[in-house]
Parts: structure tokens; C-alpha cells; sequence
């Protein structure tokens, strides 16, 4: 998996210039021009205030892409439930892996040695009928219904901060797969750098209400579950 978040130098100016629209007889181009004379911290610090009373529209000014590359359909089939967020993902329709596909195998398959070996003979059959396909004048995008969803993939995605904290709220959580938890705590890592206002709000959504939503049994013991504080 390699992941890298192109974010925006604006992206604060733009929250702080959106926010004070809001209640500022001045125009945005004005308020923008005086947001030329605020620090980084002096920004943050106001965003940060106007969050803490629960307005988070202003956060979808602000955005972040993401260059996805070396994950799985399994993860894309996840990720591509997320919106609202653009996506713009490797075609199996316009893609020829006649030369082999690409697959990730996940740790608790690879880490059995037995469950590894019989997943790569699966890999290798379906790559095999992959290629008897196109042999037989099969175009690829019905050759492609035999890939599996541990095939690799490369996607590009785009979200607002708003749509960001969401994702992170739900798949930060140790009930969310493990590959798509790895890929937002790289998300999150990186868009700390950029943005280190974000970092209390990019956590499993536990840390936010302060206690588990899952069952007795699915929760990680973090938090008290729900139910165990009858709320």
C-alpha cells in the first residue's frame, strides 16, 4: 500500500474566511485579504472555536486528495460507500492483466502458512482462466468477472475535511477491516502534517461520544459500550 495526501495551503485561510462570512458585513475577498495578516495559529484557533459549537459546514471548504496505490477491490468496494467524496479508480474494463494480476492477501490469511498457500493456488487458477479467456477472443471487460476482490487496484480520492472526520470516526474503529483502518491512519498521519488542527477530530468515533456503539463482544474495551452506561 502507498499512500500520499495532497492537501491545500489554502485550506485554513479558506475555513477561517468561509466562517467569518457567516457573520462579517465584510465580503469574502475582503475577509480573505485579512486572513493574510493572521498566523497559522491565530486561524486555527478561531476554526477550532467555531467547531466546538458543532459548525462543521465550514469544513468542506477544505480538501484533501488522496493517490491510493496497491490496495484491494475489498477496500475500494468499502471506500467507494463514503460520500459525498470523488473517485477516479483503475478500469479492470480498459486494463490488461493477461500478464498477471496483482493481488493482497490479508494478514490473517498470510500469516497461516496452509490458508497462504491455498490462496495463492486460487490466485494462480483464476489468473490461469483469466488468460484462457482472452485466448478464446474474450474482450476484457467481461474477462475481468473472474478477478477476485483481493485483486490490487489504484484509485484517486478526493474529500472535504467534513467527509474526512466521518470516514475516520467509522474506519478507525478495530471492527473496521484492518486494511481499510492501515489506509486512513496513513490518511490521518499525513493530513496532520498539513493540517495538525485535524488531529482531534480524525479518531474512532468512540473518542468523540465517549463510549462504544458496538456490542459486548465487538467492542475493544477503549470505551464502555452503550449499553453498559445506559445511555
Amino acid at each position: 500500500m502507498e499512500v500520499l495526501v495532497l492537501g491545500d495551503d489554502k485550506n485554513l485561510r479558506k475555513m477561517w474566511v468561509a466562517a467569518r462570512t457567516c457573520y462579517s458585513k465584510k465580503s469574502p475577498i475582503e475577509l480573505y485579504q485579512e486572513s493574510l495578516n493572521k498566523t497559522d495559529e491565530q486561524l486555527s484557533n478561531f476554526i477550532n472555536k467555531v467547531f466546538s459549537f458543532g459548525h462543521l459546514s465550514i469544513s468542506e471548504h477544505c480538501n484533501f486528495t488522496c493517490l491510493i496505490s496497491g490496495v484491494s477491490r475489498s477496500l475500494t468496494h468499502q471506500l467507494v460507500r463514503h460520500r459525498p467524496a470523488s473517485y477516479s479508480q483503475q478500469s479492470q474494463r480498459y486494463c490488461n492483466f493477461e500478464d498477471g494480476f496483482d493481488y493482497i492477501i490479508p494478514d490473517k490469511i498470510k500469516n497461516n502458512k496452509e490458508a497462504k498457500e491455498g490462496f495463492d493456488i486460487c490466485m494462480k487458477s483464476l489468473q490461469d482462466v483469466y488468460n484462457v479467456f482472452i485466448n478464446f477472443g474474450i474482450n476484457q471487460e467481461d474477462a475481468r468477472a473472474i478477478l477476485p476482490n483481493a485483486c490490487s487496484t489504484n484509485i484517486v480520492v478526493t474529500f472535504n475535511l467534513r467527509e474526512l472526520i466521518h470516514i475516520c470516526n467509522e474506519r478507525l474503529c478495530t471492527c473496521a477491516q484492518l486494511e481499510i483502518r492501515k489506509l486512513f491512519n496513513e490518511i490521518k498521519r499525513q493530513v496532520i502534517k498539513q493540517l495538525p488542527l485535524s488531529e482531534q477530530y480524525l479518531v474512532p468515533k468512540c473518542d468523540l461520544v465517549g463510549f462504544c456503539n458496538e456490542s459486548k463482544e465487538r467492542c475493544c474495551g477503549k470505551h464502555k459500550t452503550k449499553n453498559e452506561l445506559n445511555v
